[in-house]
This record gives C-alpha cells, sequence and structure tokens, in this order.
C-alpha cells in the first residue's frame, strides 16, 4: 500500500512537471516525463489524464495517428472523469479524427460531446463543438449544413460578446463562399472579420488568417496585384 501511495504521489509531481514542461513547449521533455509516469502504473485516474496529456502533445506535433491512440486508450478510463473532462477528452479526439479524415467518426464524437455540453450549460464550449461539428460538414461538402452552422455561431458569439470566438466561423464562411464562387458573400465576410480580429487579444495569428482571406479575395475578384501583396504579407508574418 506504501509503495502504491509513493507511485501516486511520483505520478502526480511527474503530471505537473510535465504540464509545465508543455506549456514552455518543450514537448520532447513533456513527452518523456508522461511517458515514463505512464510505466509507473499509478491509478486509473492519474493514467487518464497521461494519456490525455500524450495525446496533446501529439496533435500539436501533427502526429495524429499517435494522438488518437493516446486518446482512445483515455476514454476506456471516462467513467471515472467528470462530465466536464469527457466532453473536453471527446472535443481533442473529435478534432484528431477530423484530422484523419475520419469524418463520420469526428461527427459521432462531437454530438457525444454536445449532448454532455447541453446538460451542463457551457455556451462557449458548445459553441466550440457545434463549429468544429460544421466543419465536418463542410468537408464532406454538406455546405448548406456547414453554413447554416457557422452562421448561427457566429450569431450567438457577437450576442454573447465572446470576442476570441467571433473570427473562427466568419473565416470558415470566407471559405465557405470562396468554394461556392459567391464572391460578393466571402467579400463582406472578410470585412466582418477584419472588423472582428481588431477585437482580439492575441492576434498574431488572426492577422495573418485576415492577409490570408483578404488575398484569396481579391485573387477571385481579379485583383492580383493586392493579392500578392496579401499572400506576400502573410508570408511575412
Amino acid at each position: 500500500a506504501e509503495g502504491l501511495k509513493d507511485i501516486e504521489q511520483a505520478s502526480y509531481l511527474a503530471l505537473l512537471l510535465g504540464e509545465g514542461l508543455y506549456v514552455t513547449g518543450s514537448f520532447n521533455e513533456a513527452e518523456d516525463v508522461f511517458q515514463h509516469c505512464l510505466n509507473l502504473e499509478p491509478s486509473p485516474e492519474r493514467k487518464l489524464q497521461l494519456l490525455r496529456a500524450l495525446g496533446q502533445i501529439s496533435y500539436r506535433r501533427m502526429r495524429y495517428r499517435d494522438a488518437l491512440g493516446f486518446y482512445t486508450d483515455a476514454c476506456k478510463y471516462a467513467p471515472l472523469a467528470t462530465d466536464e473532462y469527457i466532453a473536453t477528452l471527446f472535443h481533442h479526439q473529435a478534432k484528431t479524427l477530423y484530422r484523419l479524415g475520419q469524418y463520420s467518426e469526428a461527427e459521432k464524437v462531437l454530438n457525444k460531446e454536445i449532448r454532455i455540453r447541453l446538460n451542463k450549460r457551457d455556451q462557449l464550449a458548445l459553441l466550440k463543438a457545434k463549429h468544429e461539428l460544421a466543419r465536418v460538414d463542410h468537408a464532406q461538402g454538406r455546405l448548406d449544413d456547414a453554413e447554416r452552422k457557422y452562421k448561427l455561431i457566429a450569431t450567438v458569439a457577437e450576442i454573447e460578446d465572446y470576442k476570441s470566438f467571433l473570427p473562427p466561423p466568419l473565416y470558415q464562411l470566407i471559405l465557405l463562399y470562396l468554394e461556392r464562387g459567391e464572391v460578393e458573400e466571402a467579400k463582406i465576410m472578410r470585412t466582418r472579420l477584419s472588423r472582428a480580429v481588431k477585437t482580439v487579444k492575441d492576434d498574431a495569428l488572426w492577422n495573418a488568417l485576415l492577409e490570408l482571406a483578404d488575398g484569396m479575395v481579391e485573387y477571385e475578384l481579379g485583383n492580383r496585384n493586392s493579392a500578392v501583396k496579401s499572400l506576400v504579407s502573410t508570408v511575412n508574418q
């Protein structure tokens, strides 16, 4: 019993260390710590946390099949966790399935997440899940369904003042309208995206994506020089 207690304490401290390394971008070191800790055979609750952490590292490093393996293993311990934790785990798993092109499976997992989010009344987390579901529709060519979901998400984000989450659906709508050849609609969304990006604190990524959107729209409008300038600006950011 004393040995089990020591392992549990060591695994907890290792988890904290690994998370600290992960936050600073030291993925190799964090992965080593998490994996070593998992090899100690800690409690099922700790295994769940470690497997999820290893999944996050693999996802960030674009090793999506590895990430899916970790998330799938973590789901075996889901009954031990809170509903919020399980919903977050489902969210990560679904995003990984999306990256692997397994859209039907991603849709099933997202619907499980959404059922939990609806019961917990977490509006922002629910919006994020529905946004991923819209991307699944988009990827499978269900453009009308995707458009409807993106618009609803953008509307709710504006009403609830979720400034940081307004750019994602607007950007996706630009891509969708360009895919349809509806350039004027894409131009309108570009203007809305420009306003939304100004309200985001950590705006480096969104400034780059805004320039990319500008380039794509200008190209479709026939303004080749403006398009090139926007695309060059994106590369330089």
